[in-house]
């Protein structure tokens, strides 16, 4: 790893913990999620162009991925992704405050442009994810019929 990368593990005072996490070899990508629900921070055009409805559990009801926050481990699948990620980014009114064209989630309130779409993404190719609904439990439990 970068000196860059150890600096910061050392800022977080948990340098062993996330060597050994990365040392397992078990993920090519590492992203720390956020108890914030998807539905609430991802305009109605980026679920549209996910081909999924905000209502749908995997997506829209789950915590969202932390765009600020991530490791990778470099190869050809992760580059891949990479790759699609930016691709979509270049598609300015899919991550631009631009009012979206599909409607928005129900209980929407700000889209959060390229963190949006690497959680989507990540959703998409079937990301590994903690149990914790986080905030969605909420949104959940008042309206289970979503």
């Amino acid at each position: 790893w970068g000196a860059s990368v150890k600096m910061f593990f050392k800022a977080l005072g948990a340098a062993k913990i996330w060597r050994r996490l990365l040392a397992r070899g078990r993920w090519d990508i590492f992203v720390k999620e956020q108890p914030f629900c998807e539905m609430v921070w991802t305009k109605g055009d980026i679920f549209e162009r996910f081909e999924v409805p905000w209502t749908d559990r995997r997506y829209g009801m789950r915590p969202q991925a932390h765009a600020q926050f991530w490791i990778l481990r470099l190869n050809n699948r992760t580059r891949k992704l990479m790759r699609h990620w930016e691709d979509l980014m270049t598609d300015f009114h899919l991550v631009s405050d631009e009012r979206s064209k599909a409607a928005n989630p129900r209980f929407f309130k700000e889209n959060r442009h390229d963190q949006s779409v690497l959680s989507m993404l990540l959703k998409a190719n079937a990301a590994e994810m903690s149990s914790n609904l986080g905030h969605c439990q909420q949104y959940l439990d008042a309206h289970p019929d979503a």
